[in-house]
């Protein structure tokens, strides 16, 4: 099949899986109601059954297309975005089949049994004898828990099977997004030489903080300095203020001492 063929068809595959998605979903709402239960769950098993099949064989193609490094880049770009869109109706009908699937563990037994009764009908006939009917009566009650302990077996099985195909979402979205590295470099060397230029700019500005800080540090300590200069001239004026009254005075008391004796 040709290339271009096989990504058709995988686009389409696409598309279907969401309208999957969107189908379980109003079932799942149906189910909350309580109408027609039996009818409702064969209904989700199917959807869910033909939805996992189709995702898987999905999955593993566009897990080998996106592994390919053979593939041209117009054929690669194709491939990165079906990838992306695979990875989100992917997501939307696994969330789906979560909600569904709590739905279900909600909904009782006997409401799925007893639905089962009447579009099976009446037995009809005689009356049986007594212990034919206990007989009947057991067996019943025997194929009853058969199918709860089958119920929680599909319902197990299911929770694994999603899980598997998280897995598989997840690798194909990590695939995709190592080839838009690959078809897009001029995109990834964009952002890196951006990040650079962020991170220039803020040492920069964290350059330019630190020497205004050191400039205003630089200016008080200098301020500081002529504060000290001052006061210590004005002490030294003070000093020879005093010096010089105190040899003043000194004078005059010896001029007065000596003076009047001669």
């Amino acid at each position: 099949m040709p290339a271009d063929q096989e990504l058709d068809e995988c686009a389409d595959n696409i598309e279907q899986l969401e309208r999957y998605a969107t189908s379980l979903g109003k079932l799942g709402k149906a189910l909350e109601k309580g109408s027609n239960v039996a009818s409702t769950i064969r209904k989700i098993e199917e959807e869910t059954d033909n939805g996992q099949a189709l995702a898987s064989e999905t999955g593993r193609y566009l897990k080998t297309k996106l592994s390919d490094k053979s593939l041209d880049h117009r054929t690669r770009l194709r491939v990165e975005k079906l990838g992306r869109q695979y990875e989100a109706a992917g997501t939307r009908f696994e969330t789906v089949s979560l909600q569904v699937l709590a739905a279900r563990k909600n909904v009782k037994d006997s409401d799925i049994t007893e639905e089962r009764d009447v579009e099976a009908g009446p037995a009809g006939g005689s009356k049986k004898p007594e212990l034919e009917q206990s007989l009947l009566n057991d067996s019943e009650m025997q194929h009853k828990m058969a199918n709860v302990l089958e119920r929680n077996n599909e319902l197990r099985q299911l929770e694994t099977d999603l899980s598997d195909l998280h897995t598989l979402f997840k690798d194909v979205a990590t695939l995709a997004h190592m080839q838009q590295e690959v078809t897009h470099p001029a995109v990834s060397c964009a952002l890196s030489e951006t990040l650079i230029a962020k991170a220039v700019v803020q040492s920069l500005d964290t350059i330019e903080s630190a020497v205004t800080e050191a400039n205003v540090r630089v200016s008080g300590g200098v301020n500081e300095l002529v504060k000290a200069h001052k006061r210590q001239k004005a002490a030294r004026k003070r000093m020879c203020c005093m010096v010089t009254t105190g040899t003043f005075v000194l004078i005059i008391l010896l001029w007065g001492l000596i003076g009047p004796s001669h």
